[in-house]
């Protein structure tokens, strides 16, 4: 159960961080192909990559610290015991922000624009 925890703090948080880069994509996919949205605005938000990353990371540690508190063990010895499903968040979120940020998006955007 802890492993599903983890799986998922870390995904919510890698989509939160990957926004800086899928969000000015969504955006001017909309205003190239529909009239929607502004790639002016796409491609502003694009320069809050590390504000993203940021939000991001506090989200996971406050989700981790409300997952320690709810098993009744938010101390060292808590954090020592439940240290996998720690670094299994961590790590899900750092390969899935990776992935997305570097060979997601320009593919997509390689493929979308030409």
């Amino acid at each position: 159960m802890a492993e599903k925890e983890g799986i998922k703090n870390g995904l919510i948080a890698a989509l939160i961080g990957t926004l800086c880069c899928t969000l000015p994509l969504a955006i001017i996919a909309l205003a190239v192909f529909f009239g929607i949205g502004s790639a002016a605005l796409g491609l502003y938000i694009g320069f809050y990559g590390e504000f993203f990353l940021t939000i991001a990371l506090i989200f996971l540690a406050v989700t981790t610290y409300f997952y320690l508190k709810k098993k009744n063990c938010c101390n060292v010895e808590g954090i020592k015991s439940n240290w996998k499903t720690i670094a299994l968040s961590l790590i899900i979120m750092l390969i899935i922000y990776y992935f997305v940020k570097f060979v997601l998006v320009p593919f997509l955007a390689q493929q979308i624009f030409g």
